[in-house]
């Protein structure tokens, strides 16, 4: 019997929650991230970091089919040593839960600019830790089934950014290479940031009860993450000049102030409420993958202690502490830095080092 069988999840559940976890708050940012990197060619190397994320996705489900009842945790100690392999681990430990941090911390700052500014963030908190701990509690079956419920219950979404299309203006990506394709491939490493969460895959393919379509699914989440990230983008370089988006934090949500009805007038307020599930699924994921490494460092079946932990610190650190724009966005820098090593060029060594320790193990045996 396989050790996760208890907690396993289709090939559907699999891929809206890879691309759920995926998009976060990157959808808001990400139109200004290449603007100030390669300009109004952005869009390319959105398509070449989709295109990077699809080779990685694959060589890390090859690692994951020589192991397929193990998660990346119980994997590194036999490749790297128990010393080595459990550090390895920990950094990994550190690496998901500032993720989950900067997330719930970034989405409560958003709401606080844009929607709730009188809000307290410690208020703040402790509504978005509810709905976090339900959801996390009962493991990944229980996420799955909460990040296909939010595919379809946000379906509207992407219809709504599109409709504000109509007086795009096509002049505004024009000269396409005007500064040089070397330009292009540089901007590529801002645009990886946004395609994280395939990396999952480490951790969720034991889980996963069709492992043969393992490619597939992770190839459907990256380009269902593609279209909603491309789309946006061109979008936003379409109705906005270069300096706009520079002068724009979120110019998502700057896109949607151009949308006028009769009812509302602010229809980026309502829309950014609805999307708050979609940003969850990013943190209850990265979470529940960081408390999914310290019960197998610790030999413990049970996380929900080590969850509320984690969630206590969380509210204490609302209280005393309130993080600027500025603060968030450095530490976001800081942890996309480290993100590009650990998820690309980690999971390359990674492939690569799995083929010589499985040559040199089945020399061993012979």
């Amino acid at each position: 019997m396989q050790k996760y069988a208890y907690n396993q999840i289709s090939l559907m559940q699999y891929i809206f929650l890879l691309y759920k976890t995926q998009l976060g708050i990157g959808v808001f940012t990400l139109p200004r991230i290449v603007a100030e990197d390669v300009g109004h060619d952005g869009w390319i190397s959105i398509l070449l970091g989709y295109m990077l994320s699809n080779i990685v996705s694959i060589l890390v489900i090859k690692l994951m089919e020589k192991h397929p009842d193990q998660t990346l945790y119980e994997i590194l100690p036999c490749f790297f040593g128990k010393w080595v392999g459990n550090l390895i681990n920990i950094i990994l430990i550190l690496f998901t839960l500032i993720g989950a941090s900067i997330v719930i911390f970034g989405i409560i700052s958003i709401v606080q600019v844009w929607s709730m500014p009188k809000s307290h963030q410690f208020v703040l908190m402790l509504l978005f830790l509810v709905p976090v701990y339900l959801v996390t509690k009962q493991g990944v079956r229980n996420i799955s089934n909460y990040a296909q419920f939010v595919f379809l219950f946000t379906m509207w979404q992407p219809l709504l950014i599109m409709s504000t299309i109509y007086d795009a203006e096509i002049l505004n990506f024009l000269p396409i290479f005007s500064e040089g394709i070397p330009h292009v491939l540089e901007g590529v490493r801002g645009t990886l940031f946004s395609f994280m969460g395939f990396e999952m895959s480490f951790f969720l393919y034991p889980f996963l009860k069709d492992k043969k379509h393992a490619i597939r699914g992770v190839i459907i989440a990256n380009t269902l993450c593609l279209n909603i990230l491309l789309s946006v983008t061109l979008i936003c370089f379409s109705k906005f000049s270069q300096e706009e988006i520079l002068d724009f934090i979120w110019p998502t949500l700057n896109l949607l102030k151009t949308i006028q009805t009769p009812v509302l007038e602010r229809l980026e307020i309502p829309f950014l409420s609805f999307y708050l599930p979609v940003v969850l699924i990013s943190v209850v994921t990265y979470l529940y993958i960081s408390l999914l490494g310290i019960t197998t460092l610790t030999k413990k079946s049970n996380h929900i202690p080590y969850l509320w932990i984690v969630l206590l610190a969380w509210t204490i650190l609302s209280i005393f502490y309130t993080p600027s724009i500025n603060t968030l966005g450095i530490v976001s820098d800081w942890w996309t830095e480290a993100s590009i090593y650990i998820v690309f060029y980690f999971s390359v060594f990674l492939w690569g080092y799995s083929l010589i320790y499985h040559r040199w193990q089945k020399r061993g045996l012979g």
